[in-house]
């Protein structure tokens, strides 16, 4: 048999890793795009992130903020990408809500790939998360910034035992400076970049720890700058943080900020990790004293406060670490050049693509415009759409992201966007009685502040329609309950809510003083 040379092994390597590469990158990409054919728009943030690039109005004019919270946008590096890309190709709102699906689907799946010299090990340990966890590719598909930063969490694990080796790693530090510097200028939540650094400090390699904790607030800084506004970027995000979380309990924040039920799944996960790492000869070389192991048990615990430590921070860093142990597993045990690694390949892409693309339930055909599209739907008639000036009162999120992602330009007003915590005190309190009571009576502050360019918009769940002295009440269709004031029926001018709100004439407009926006 004849042995080649050490170069053309080198090449013949870096071939097949090219080919495996792309193999998972095109299965991956498939199955994003076929995530888009199936018609899917997600419920949240990408859509008012859309709306904010295409709208003539600056973000804080669109919601009402509460007095301590200045009234500032929370992510004008996205936004001004959106914007630039709007202007460059006439991309519409609902284009951009499409591209960023792709854009941060791609970053997060694709970006680990090019950092292992078997990228199949991480194909591996996606397509094992996503069984495990069948919401974890719905949450992958949501076009949120977020994961930035739980990608800048995998890189930095992925790269630390370059640091670890060699603290002056001129490729690691720089790309620490990257990811860090992409994160604060896209992200709200750039503070999350640090975890991995704050984490390794106790691995006890500290020359490597400082030395990624050093570049990753050069490249916060560098970020910071970019959105041109450094100094309020930075701190309103922190602000905004403290705020939600100090005045919305637990049980009545979003999803992703209660806390977390302990994650038995990835638990049991860790645990097969430790074990194979007690076994498997190949794994001892790779120290439990390891930036991924601080990292991913500092999520998990600390996502008993909220669940986006674990999903932002443990997760990713779990994620990582099993695809370097991985690794060198299939390393010592797959040759590269073999016809079994092809076999692999191909299972693994075939069964990304169609666990991503599984449409569960109709998952991926959701889409939570059709709730208030209707509004100006020629059966129902326009009326129901709140005037120039006027303020759309809610108890769903979903009802601004929806609303405001298809008329981006109106001249209306959100009590409630995309943070409890912003709101105004008193329409907060408002808002916290309703969802513990859940009684149409606790709305009645809003109904007494409610002027003829109003409109309370609530989803009706199974409930009879609200019967309020002066107002009419509607059902569209998709069980939507619109409330308006009667004609000749003037505000009630003592409302609790009026401080905030009601004040204010029709023809008003919105204020951008960095107070409350009335």
């Amino acid at each position: 048999m004849t042995t080649l040379p050490a170069a053309a092994e080198s090449d013949l390597d870096r071939r097949l890793r090219l080919a495996v590469l792309l193999v998972l990158l095109i299965a991956l990409m498939a199955a994003v795009l076929k995530i888009i054919d199936y018609g899917f728009v997600p419920p949240d943030d990408a859509l008012r992130h859309a709306a904010t690039a295409v709208g003539d109005r600056p973000y804080h004019e669109v919601l009402l903020f509460d007095e301590a919270i200045p009234a500032e946008d929370s992510t004008p590096g996205w936004h001004a990408v959106l914007r630039t890309v709007h202007r460059a190709t006439g991309f519409d709102q609902y284009a951009l809500v499409s591209l960023s699906i792709v854009f941060f689907f791609g970053l997060f799946t694709i970006t680990p790939l090019f950092l292992l010299k078997r990228p199949e090990a991480w194909g591996i340990v996606l397509m094992l998360a996503i069984v495990a966890n069948p919401g974890m590719a719905y949450r992958l598909a949501l076009g949120r910034p977020f994961l930035l930063s739980a990608t800048a969490v995998m890189v930095l694990v992925l790269i630390w035992q370059r640091l670890a080796d060699d603290p002056r790693s001129r490729p690691a530090l720089l790309a620490c400076v990257a990811v860090a510097m992409i994160t604060t200028w896209l992200h709200s939540t750039w503070f999350l970049v640090y975890a991995a650094p704050f984490a390794a400090v106790v691995t006890g390699h500290r020359r490597a720890a400082f030395a990624m904790l050093g570049a990753v607030t050069v490249g916060v800084v560098l970020g910071a700058a970019l959105t041109l506004q450094p100094w309020s970027h930075l701190t309103y995000n922190v602000l905004h943080v403290f705020k939600t979380m100090g005045t919305t309990p637990g049980h009545l924040r979003v999803s992703e900020l209660q806390p977390s039920y302990g994650e038995a799944s990835y638990v049991v996960w860790m645990a097969i990790l430790m074990l194979g790492w007690a076994t498997l000869p190949e794994l001892r070389a790779l120290t439990l004293r390891h930036a991924g192991v601080t990292t991913a048990l500092a999520g998990w615990v600390l996502a008993f406060t909220a669940n986006r430590f674990w999903s932002d921070i443990g997760l990713p860093a779990l994620l990582a670490l099993s695809a370097l142990l991985l690794e060198r597993v299939l390393q010592a045990r797959l040759p590269a050049r073999s016809g079994t690694r092809g076999v692999v390949v191909a299972a693994v892409a075939a069964a990304l693509f169609l666990s991503i693309t599984s449409n569960l339930v109709r998952r991926w055909e959701s889409s939570p415009l059709p709730q208030v599209i209707r509004l100006a739907d020629e059966e129902v008639g326009d009326e129901w759409l709140p005037g120039d000036g006027g303020i759309v009162y809610s108890t769903e999120m979903r009802i601004f992201y929806s609303m405001y992602l298809i008329w981006p330009d109106a001249r209306w007003n959100y009590v409630l966007g995309l943070e409890q915590g912003i709101m105004p005190r008193d329409d907060l309190a408002v808002l916290h009685d309703f969802k513990e009571t859940g009684s149409w009576d606790s709305l009645q502050p809003w109904v007494d502040a409610l002027r003829p360019e109003d409109r309370i918009i609530v989803s009706a769940e199974g409930r009879d329609l609200p019967e309020w002295e002066g107002t009419i009440s509607e059902e569209l269709p998709y069980r939507v309950v619109v409330v308006r004031r009667a004609e000749g029926q003037p505000a009630e001018p003592s409302a609790p809510a009026s401080d905030a709100v009601a004040a204010d004439s029709a023809a008003a407009a919105p204020s951008a003083d960095g107070g409350t926006i009335r």
